[in-house]
């Protein structure tokens, strides 16, 4: 754990700007935290990072590491390597091209959703907002947010973002199981302190695949459209044999 003061400051577009770029960074850690995951002989099961606000008391950074049996200390050093070369690095170029690819994808997604809200998901969200001291935004401010964020999504930001959020006091170090082994609470400490002083070592990125679904072919008009009253879907049947089930919402506007 990291923890930082709690922040008393009112909501602000810069704070919920902040917010989001520590989101965006924090997503593509977690991506790291995925590749390794899927290499053979990695040692932990899952790793992540989260976020959480002690009431009026502060803002705390876990970072958690799920390790296989018998392998608690190689799931530690393999976690940790992949935070610190994270943390002392940066986002690569690549990396944050991604991110605004996301940003750019969310944006198209959310004005599409917002078309249908549903009024019911709405006031949840309003009265968990106001549970917590939060701001509901609105459609159209919910869009600007993200319009005003895209400029920010830069290497030089999002690594200082990322040096401000684990910057509070810490690591406070835990280590729960059933059965510690070697890895006690000394054991942790010089752990820690060996792997936390190493040079942080270059992130090599995957070799990025072109895409290579670039032509589908003409469009192909079904051969056989039915509709199941039932269950209220049509089906579409395409002369390669694709079937193609859609069920349309009755929303109604309000």
């Amino acid at each position: 754990n990291w923890i930082k003061p709690v922040d008393t400051t009112h909501d602000s577009q810069t704070k919920r700007l902040n917010n989001l770029y520590d989101g965006a960074a924090l997503s593509t850690l977690h991506r790291r935290f995925d590749n390794k995951m899927a290499e053979p002989g990695t040692a932990f099961l899952a790793a992540y990072v989260s976020r959480s606000t002690a009431f009026k008391t502060g803002r705390i950074l876990n970072l958690s590491v799920v390790p296989r049996p018998g392998m608690a200390r190689q799931a530690f050093e393999q976690a940790y390597d992949i935070l610190h070369t994270f943390t002392a690095r940066g986002l690569t170029a690549h990396e944050v091209e991604d991110l605004i690819t996301v940003l750019d994808t969310t944006k198209t997604t959310q004005a599409a959703n917002d078309k249908t809200r549903s009024s019911g998901a709405m006031a949840s969200e309003m009265l968990s907002l106001l549970d917590g001291d939060g701001v509901f935004l609105g459609s159209a401010d919910g869009i600007a947010l993200l319009d005003a964020a895209r400029p920010g999504l830069t290497q030089a930001n999002l690594n200082a973002r990322m040096k401000d959020l684990f910057g509070g006091d810490g690591p406070a170090l835990t280590h729960v199981g059933d059965a510690l082994g070697d890895f006690d609470e000394g054991e942790l400490k010089s752990d820690y302190q060996a792997v936390s002083t190493l040079s942080p070592a270059a992130y090599t990125e995957k070799v990025r695949k072109p895409w290579p679904y670039t032509d589908f072919g003409p469009a192909a008009t079904p051969v056989s459209h039915t509709v199941d009253k039932d269950f209220d879907y049509g089906r579409y049947v395409y002369p390669n044999g694709v079937i193609l089930n859609v069920k349309p919402t009755h929303l109604t506007a309000n």
